[in-house]
């Protein structure tokens, strides 16, 4: 095949696969995403898996492009973006966009062989990374690069994992304008979890990896524990006066149009029950309530409790033949 038609065949790749729109970069970044020039520092991350773990899951690919399919389940899991562009180093060390589509419920497996297609595909198509921006009027078309001492002034995240003996060591450079080294080791904990995730399970979908790191899931812990023992003689509104008793002029509500401390509502609340209770309303006794969300509904409901009522919220919803049930309840209304 001549030289001119072998780059006529690698332009009309370029064309098919760059078509627009092309996605970004949508990695949180701690500062403004502006141009970035210079400034770029290095870190190395050692991953704690061994290489035997890695030779038995991945006999039959290059290793380099296993690691690859890592990196975009990394940038999936981290953006939530279904169409990734990465620049990968080419066996003459030029850089070639790599645009791969990715899902939720995406095998790792289907990802991994769609990558090593694209990347033979991609190798016999090989243009200068200038060229190919010019032939799609775009520059920068890759944001984000997979290789080793590739200098690539738009990159905003190069990654590459090599072997240091029996280790693993993920090569990451960042410019310092863009990310907190924190930040930057905060991903390579993350890339640990989806390298170990699919050494565990090679069939996971993309969706299915996570990338909780245990520090993460100590902080969700602690989050999510919201266990207090009250005390089973507390109510809502024994509650709200022990409150009002120790703090009665902080803020209890407040919306666009007003605010309420905590004396002010328990003196409306108060109005409210007294009037219900004028209206004969015995204890265990329905009140419905008609109102949208709103301050008034909470002092309403308040009201009600200390009268000793029931609520029933009376929305829009609600279908006619519940309604006309409940309209043979006698029960004073809200709204």
């Amino acid at each position: 095949m001549s030289t001119l038609l072998m780059n006529q065949n690698a332009r009309e790749y370029w064309l098919r696969e760059l078509q627009p729109p092309l996605s970004g970069f949508n990695i949180h970044t701690d500062y403004p995403d502006l141009a970035v020039v210079g400034d770029f520092k290095r870190m190395a991350y050692e991953l704690n898996i061994s290489s035997l773990s890695i030779r038995q899951v991945v006999p039959e690919v290059d290793v380099q492009t296993w690691m690859i399919a890592c990196y975009y389940a990394f940038l999936y899991r981290m953006s939530g973006e279904q169409d990734q562009i990465v620049g990968v180093q080419a066996p003459e060390g030029s850089v070639l966009p790599l645009r791969i589509h990715t899902e939720a419920d995406m095998p790792f497996s289907q990802l991994l062989s769609t990558i090593a297609e694209r990347l033979v595909l991609s190798n016999e198509a090989s243009l200068p990374i200038q060229e190919i921006e010019k032939l799609v009027s775009q520059s920068p078309v890759v944001q984000t690069i997979y290789g080793q001492n590739v200098a690539y002034e738009a990159s905003r995240l190069n990654w590459y994992v090599r072997t240091e003996g029996e280790k693993w060591i993920a090569e990451i450079t960042y410019p310092s304008r863009l990310f907190k080294e924190s930040t930057v080791n905060k991903f390579a904990r993350h890339f640990q979890c989806i390298v170990q995730a699919v050494l565990d399970y090679p069939e996971i979908v993309l969706g299915d990896i996570s990338i909780m790191t245990d520090e993460d899931v100590l902080a969700y812990e602690q989050l999510n524990d919201t266990t207090r023992n009250w005390g089973v003689e507390l109510t809502i509104t024994s509650m709200l006066s022990r409150t009002v008793k120790s703090f009665p002029d902080r803020i209890a509500l407040s919306s666009a149009e007003w605010k309420l401390t905590y004396a002010e509502l328990d003196r409306l609340s108060n109005q409210v029950a007294h009037a219900l209770i004028e209206q004969r309303l015995y204890k265990g006794g329905f009140v419905a309530i008609y109102m949208e969300r709103s301050m008034e509904a909470v002092v309403s409901m308040l009201g009600v409790l200390k009268a000793g009522g029931l609520i029933f919220r009376w929305t829009q919803s609600i279908r006619m033949i519940e309604i006309s049930i409940l309209s043979r309840i006698p029960a004073p209304i809200l709204s």
